[in-house]
C-alpha cells in the first residue's frame, strides 16, 4: 500500500485545484431478516444505514481522478459495521493510450450469476452472493485502445483480502466457526506474511462480427473459493492458493438472442504443503427480450456452468458452489415513471434435485431521489455428507430484505 501515500496526498492537492468536478451520492435503510435457525452466534436479523459517495474531477490535461466507495452502520449485527473503498485513482489519457494508478474495480462478467472469470477484485461476501460487493485493487495499468480491438497490463502491487462473514447466516463455514484466519499462500507453498505482492493480469479486447471477445492470462491468487483446513484447537484457516487462469469471455448477438460465454482456466501452483485440482470453468448465457404494449419488456435469461477436471462430486463442490447449475431468469421493466421493475430468478444444481435456490425482488422510484426495493430469497440444500459442502451451508437459511435509497 506504500504507493498509494503520495498517490493520497497528490489527490488530496489535486481536488483544491480548479476543474471540472462532479459528485453523486446514495444513503440507504436496510432490513433483513432470515428464517430463526435457534443457533445463538448466528444474527438472524439486522437494520442499519448504508452509503456510498462518489466523487471524480478532470483536468484540462486529460488528467482524470476519481474516488468511491461504500460503507455500513448497523445495529444487532455488528459485524456490517465496516467500510470499503472501491476506487481511488488517477488516470492519464493519450487518446488511444490509458495509464492510471490507484484503486480500482473491474467488471469482466455481464452474466446474471455465473462469473468465473471476474477475479480481479476481493469481494465483500457478505451481501448478494451471486454478485456480491467488489473491494478496490491496488493497481498499475497501461491500456491500449485503437478502433476494434485493444490489450493491456495490470500489475496488483499488494494482496487484498475478501470480506467472509463468520457468524453470519451468509457464511459458508460451519455455523461454529466464528472466525477464521485468512491466509496467502506463494507458488512454494508458503505462508505470505505480509500483503506486498506483485501479480498481474494480460489481455486482448476484439469487437468484430457484431460481437466482443476478450483473452487474458491472471497470475495471481483465487479468492472466490478458499481451501480450508481444520487446525488443532480447532481453529479453521481458510489458504487463497497461488493460481494462474487462462480466460476467454465472449459476447455475441445472434438474431434476436444476446449470448454470453465464459471459458475459464485454472492452474494451480505445484508444491506439497497445499494441492489443488487444474480444473476448467465453463459458464453459458442466453438472453431473449420480449417488448409488450405501452413500452414493458420482459427478458427471459437462461444460463448455465460447469466443471471439469474435478477428481469427483466432492471435489468439484470444493472448487466451486455452482459447479453444474442451471439458472432460469425473468426481469420485467414497466418502464413508466417510477421505473418499476420485477426480477424472478431460480437457480437448480443438476446433480442434486433438492438444491435449489429462488428469489425474486422488485424495485420501484417513489420520486427523483427516492427508491424503494425488496426481495425474497428460498434456500434449500439439504446436507447429504458429513460435513456441508458448497450450498449446503446455507440451507433453509431463507431471507427476506428491504431498502429504502436516496440519491443525491
Amino acid at each position: 500500500m506504500r504507493f498509494l501515500i503520495p498517490l493520497g496526498a497528490f489527490l488530496f492537492v489535486s481536488f483544491n485545484l480548479r476543474a471540472e468536478m462532479s459528485s453523486q451520492g446514495e444513503i440507504r435503510l436496510e432490513m433483513r431478516a432470515f428464517q430463526n435457525d435457534d443457533i445463538d452466534v448466528t444474527n438472524d436479523y439486522g437494520y442499519g444505514f448504508f452509503t456510498r459517495l462518489e466523487s471524480e474531477k478532470e483536468f484540462k490535461n486529460d488528467i482524470k481522478i476519481k474516488a468511491r466507495g461504500f460503507g455500513r452502520v448497523y445495529q444487532i449485527d455488528e459485524s456490517r459495521n465496516y467500510f470499503y473503498l472501491e476506487d481511488l485513482f488517477m488516470e492519464k489519457d493519450w487518446g488511444n493510450t490509458q495509464f492510471f494508478m490507484g484503486l480500482r474495480t473491474f467488471n469482466w462478467s455481464f452474466a446474471e450469476a455465473f462469473h468465473p472469470n471476474d477475479i480481479i477484485n476481493a469481494r465483500n461476501f457478505d451481501s448478494n452472493f451471486e454478485n456480491a460487493e467488489k473491494i478496490g485493487q491496488p493497481t498499475i495499468g497501461l491500456q491500449y485502445q485503437k478502433e476494434n480491438h485493444g490489450f493491456g497490463i495490470y500489475l496488483f502491487p499488494t494482496l487484498v483480502k475478501p470480506n467472509l462473514p463468520f457468524g453470519s447466516r451468509l457464511s459458508f463455514t460451519p455455523d461454529s466457526i466464528t472466525n477464521a484466519s485468512r491466509r496467502f499462500i506463494d507458488t512454494d507453498g508458503e505462508v505470505i506474511e505480509n500483503q506486498t505482492y506483485l501479480s498481474g493480469i494480460l489481455f486482448y479486447d476484439l469487437s468484430a462480427f457484431g460481437g466482443d471477445l476478450k483473452l487474458f492470462w491472471y497470475h495471481g491468487h483465487d479468492r472466490e473459493q478458499p481451501q480450508a483446513l481444520l487446525l488443532p484447537g480447532p481453529s479453521l484457516s481458510l489458504n487463497f492458493l497461488a493460481v494462474d487462469q487462462i480466460g476467454l469471455n465472449i459476447v455475441k448477438e445472434v438474431g434476436t438472442f444476446m449470448i454470453k460465454s465464459e471459458i475459464a482456466h485454472k492452474a494451480y501452483a505445484e508444491n506439497s504443503n497445499f494441492q489443488r485440482s487444474d480444473h476448467t470453468i465453463v459458464s453459458i448465457g442466453i438472453e431473449k427480450t420480449f417488448f409488450w404494449n405501452k413500452s414493458q419488456e420482459t427478458m427471459l435469461i437462461l444460463e448455465g456452468q460447469g466443471l471439469f477436471g474435478a477428481e469427483n462430486d466432492d471435489d468439484a463442490r470444493a472448487l466451486n458452489f455452482f459447479q453444474r447449475d442451471v439458472l432460469l431468469g425473468l426481469r420485467h421493466s414497466f418502464n413508466d415513471a417510477y421505473s418499476q421493475e420485477v426480477f424472478f430468478s431460480i437457480i437448480a444444481d443438476v446433480d442434486k434435485s433438492k438444491e435449489i435456490l429462488a428469489s425474486i425482488s422488485y424495485t420501484r422510484r417513489l420520486s427523483d431521489q427516492w427508491k424503494l426495493s425488496g426481495s425474497l430469497r428460498y434456500i434449500d440444500a439439504p446436507q447429504s455428507g458429513l460435513f456441508p459442502v458448497g450450498f449446503e451451508s446455507l440451507d433453509e437459511d431463507h431471507q427476506v430484505s428491504l431498502q429504502l435509497s436516496r440519491f443525491f
